[in-house]
């Protein structure tokens, strides 16, 4: 094998094991996915909530492009509490040609919620709150 190439390979190799250790002091708090399809909209969120050195952040993930970071207020970290646990509750429903599909990983559970009904919109709703209007 060429002496250049194997260089390159370690190069990336070590790269890759360097980065992907990650932040050994992030904690993970909870994960939503978040996916909407219908007539005139398709797209698929994530909003992910951490803790790094005791402060809480929220990252958001939008059609597979890193959209935006931020520090949360205590008021933003019960607004996600509100809708996480309105997600828990909610009854699917039916109706409406946009369905938007839930998957919240909290506490080492999953919910899965679908909603069909036009009228709840929570991950867009805690969105607005985290993040404001508009990117």
């Amino acid at each position: 094998m060429n002496i250049k190439i194997l260089k390159r390979m370690i190069l990336y190799l070590l790269f890759a094991m360097l980065t992907a250790c990650g932040h050994p002091d992030k904690r993970i708090v909870a994960r939503l996915d978040h996916t909407l399809s219908g007539c005139f909209a398709s797209e698929m969120n994530q909003l992910t909530v951490y803790e790094e050195q005791g402060v809480t952040f929220a990252k958001l993930v939008k059609n597979g492009n890193y959209t935006r970071e931020t520090k949360l207020t205590p008021e933003q970290l019960k607004d996600f509490q509100n809708v996480t646990n309105e997600l828990r509750n909610l009854k699917e429903r039916d109706g409406c040609t946009t369905v938007e599909d839930y998957i919240l990983r909290i506490d080492g559970k999953t919910v899965k919620k679908s909603d069909g009904g036009c009228s709840w919109h929570g991950f867009h709703r805690v969105e607005r709150k985290i993040f404001g209007d508009g990117e």
